[in-house]
């Protein structure tokens, strides 16, 4: 064999072995999104958040109600989430697809009611999206879960 062959050959395994260059990187980008997501819903409010951070065919699954299918009932379903109420989260992990153009994110969150009489009331909860990035290179969410847990021990 020549050693141009050779060559082409190592360089050829080295590309089918090694890990892809965006190997970690894509987990980072899913952990920002995600950060950024929670960021926009304390800044401007959680149903706005979530009307620019999921996508078109979203599926909402929370606990103790019926799943809301697509950005238009979602939507709806979000233009009555009450003032009182905080929602805030914080990613712990982040998993992505081999192809790096989908992946999950799960984390916990915090949701804070304030009830007529100025009581404050704290729940926990995890939740876990599903993202999928897009033409233009940003991630929306296709499926959201969250359902409620006791606080985390510390």
């Amino acid at each position: 064999m020549s050693f141009k062959k050779v060559l082409f050959a190592v360089f050829v395994s080295a590309a089918l072995t090694s890990t892809p260059a965006w190997a970690g990187s894509v987990e980072d980008e899913l952990m920002a999104v995600d950060r950024a997501f929670n960021k926009m819903a304390q800044e401007v409010g959680v149903g706005e958040a979530f009307i620019h951070y999921l996508s078109s065919d979203v599926r909402l699954l929370s606990e103790g109600g019926q799943p809301v299918l697509g950005h238009a009932a979602m939507a709806e379903a979000m233009a009555g989430f009450p003032a009182s109420v905080t929602l805030e989260w914080d990613p712990v992990e982040a998993v992505a697809s081999s192809s790096g153009d989908m992946g999950f994110t799960w984390g916990r969150f915090i949701r804070t009611h304030t009830d007529e009489e100025g009581n404050v009331h704290t729940s926990h909860g995890k939740y876990l999206s599903v993202w999928q990035k897009q033409e233009d290179g940003s991630w929306k969410a296709s499926v959201d879960i969250g359902n409620g847990n006791p606080a985390p021990e510390e």
